[in-house]
């Protein structure tokens, strides 16, 4: 009999775990999974107010919760139009609710089942307890008895489906095709597990600033719980002293953001001089000099443009470079001399030539000299021309000296002739002393050349100095003349 009766209660234990096991299975999960279970249900088993939130088509919402519940809706499909109201009320008592796993109300079932258990098993005969007993025990500890009383609490069209699956997972799941039903849409709820209310937290600003506000260093950031203490920390910054503090350095974090600011002054340092001078090939200075100034210690740099300085009719040298162009200011004086070459500039030196009325000199033509009275005494006079012995250029009888231009360059030297002379030419090239006729009185008189005889240019030599010079030879023709004949 003892034995019996032990047999029994372990039984029942058996059943009451399997229940209890179908209720915790949900628990596995963690922070970065969502359960999910899908339930089927016709839908005259739901409320109005469930109807409501039926959605059309198949479940397609990314889970991101705890827990994530689907409930699939069917209807019948000889469903008639009236719906019973006390079957609405039954429907909505056997749904489940956001987060509502339904593991009480199978607690509940359990005891029943249990008591209507014993009741059969002490009610049987004898030969056939030990059967009943050992199925009894079976499908206790094979969880059907769980799902048994799930399917006869809930009242669903079939079994539900429970998953774990990590949270972001897009949902994809398609509801099952149940005989006799059709598929008219879901039902999604969804719960979150309690999450611990994190400390609140504080913050504090640390500031190192000149006095115009200036940031000296990078700004600290101290973080902490409310209430809990900070410190602040004074830092040696180079160049800079510590004056004064903004603000408390010590003190609780508050859930006000509190800003301290330590202020610092800048050490005076000796200064120095760096002096820029601008010379050419002579030294001599050909701009006005330039000064960088800074502390002892501080680096400079001349090679900028700032200090190469383009000046016009001038090009830098960079073949002399100064060998301190980058260097530290120090308390001696130091120069960095930047040396140029001066630039070539095109110039024009001008000859001219005018009579002794200051108007363009023009030679004589032969032809018509003194009347024409050369004309016998000289075979191809018309062929006869004029030459300068300074180029050697012919020049046609009667014709108007144009300018002679030559190119130079400023700055270079420059020499010209103290005379000019215009020779004249027979008609084979060959010079002619000179060329005239008997006069009335039987004097002879005419002309050997023309030339500056009495005077000469005060600039016909010198140094470039503008781009146009003009030198000016003043010709006049140099006539001779005999006495008449004596009788």
């Amino acid at each position: 009999m003892h034995k019996k009766k032990t047999l029994c209660l372990l039984a029942g234990f058996v059943f009451f775990l399997s229940f209890l096991s179908s209720s915790i299975v949900l628990a596995a999960e963690d922070d970065s999974t969502s359960s999910i279970v899908y339930n089927y249900a016709s839908i005259d088993t739901l409320t109005d107010e469930q109807r409501n939130n039926i959605i059309q088509g198949n479940p397609s919402e990314t889970n991101l919760h705890d827990s994530e519940n689907y409930l699939f809706v069917y209807q019948k499909e000889d469903l008639k139009t009236e719906q019973n109201k006390n079957s609405n009320v039954s429907g909505n008592k056997m749904l489940l609710k956001t987060g509502d796993t339904g593991s009480n109300k199978g607690l509940v079932t359990l005891g029943s089942a249990f008591i209507l258990g014993s009741i059969v098993f002490f009610s049987w005969k004898k030969k056939q307890r030990k059967h009943f007993l050992l199925i009894f025990i079976f499908l206790g500890g094979s969880g059907f008895t769980s799902s048994f009383a799930y399917a006869i609490e809930q009242e669903y069209l079939r079994e539900p489906v429970s998953v774990i699956a990590p949270k972001g997972t897009k949902e994809t799941k398609k509801p099952e095709v149940i005989s006799g039903y059709t598929y008219i849409g879901y039902i999604h709820t969804f719960d979150n597990n309690n999450v611990p209310i994190p400390e609140k937290k504080g913050t504090v600003i640390v500031n190192y600033q000149n006095e115009n506000g200036d940031t000296l260093i990078p700004s600290e950031t101290l973080e902490g719980t409310l209430g809990k203490t900070f410190e602040t920390t004074l830092k040696d910054i180079e160049g800079y002293s510590y004056k004064r503090v903004e603000g408390n350095p010590k003190g609780v974090f508050s859930e006000t953001t509190q800003v301290v600011t330590y202020v610092y002054t800048k050490v005076p340092v000796a200064e120095g001089n760096i002096l820029i001078n601008y010379v050419d090939q002579e030294g001599n200075e050909i701009h006005e000099s330039q000064i960088i100034s800074g502390n002892i210690g501080d680096l400079y740099d001349a090679s900028t443009d700032n200090y190469q300085l383009k000046i016009e009719g001038y090009t830098l040298d960079t073949t002399k470079l100064p060998s301190n162009i980058k260097g530290v200011i120090k308390q001696q004086k130091q120069e960095v001399r930047f040396v140029y070459n001066k630039e070539v500039q095109d110039a024009t030196i001008t000859i001219k030539f005018i009579d002794s009325d200051g108007n363009p000199f023009t030679l004589y033509n032969l032809m018509t000299y003194k009347n024409g009275s050369l004309i016998p005494r000289y075979p191809n006079l018309d062929k006869y021309h004029m030459q300068l012995d300074y180029n050697k250029q012919l020049y046609n009888q009667g014709e108007q000296v144009p300018n002679i231009v030559l190119q130079s360059k400023i700055d270079e030297t420059y020499s010209l002739p103290e005379k000019m002379t215009f020779k004249i030419l027979d008609a084979e090239g060959n010079e002619v002393s000179q060329v005239g006729s008997v006069n009335e009185d039987t004097s002879y008189s005419g002309i050997r050349y023309w030339q500056n005889y009495n005077q000469i240019p005060d600039n016909r030599e010198g140094i470039v100095d503008s781009e146009n010079i003009v030198i000016t030879y003043r010709i006049l023709a140099y006539v001779f003349s005999t006495p008449p004949d004596e009788e």
